[in-house]
């Protein structure tokens, strides 16, 4: 389960066409989670596919098996092994249609809620708060002591 004290950051969906995280060698299981929570919807969507329409809720993810091989760099087993587990450690649902897997992931808001991007985490930030500061700026110049000599009298 998340823990809110370490606090959330977002992350920009097209980061997977990085050259450098991109690199064509197989996903480890934590890149292939990441890889699903990136790719789930953000929000519900309808398409068309072999002439039927689908629905795809926020936090869904239609795809294949094969598709999830072929991108991962793994076997069509190894997927399979992989989308078990996350449903074992319920991460998440998978749901076989007639022309591809939904893969919905549980708890989706958790990952990807603008609410919870707001919640303070109890550790202090360097980024501006947006509000405008108030900075005190002294332009006086010094009131010179006038100097006095022995006997008392001022020098100028």
């Amino acid at each position: 389960m998340a823990n809110k004290n370490r606090g959330f950051i977002p992350l920009w969906r097209c980061i997977d066409q990085n050259k450098i995280l991109n690199d064509g060698k197989p996903f480890d299981k934590f890149h292939a989670w990441v890889d699903l929570l990136m790719e789930a919807n953000h929000k519900d969507m309808t398409f068309t596919v072999a002439g039927r329409p689908v629905t795809i809720r926020r936090g869904e993810k239609y795809t294949s098996i094969y598709q999830l091989a072929e991108k991962w760099h793994w076997s069509k087993n190894r997927v399979k092994r992989f989308l078990r587990t996350l449903e074992v450690n319920a991460m998440c649902t998978t749901k076989r249609t007639y022309s591809g897997t939904i893969v919905t992931i549980v708890n989706y808001g958790l990952y990807n809620d603008s609410k919870f991007a707001d919640e303070p985490t109890g550790e202090p930030t360097n980024e501006p708060t947006g509000e405008p500061q108030t900075i005190m700026v002294k332009n006086e110049k010094k009131k010179r002591r006038p100097k006095f000599t022995a006997e008392g009298v001022p020098i100028e």
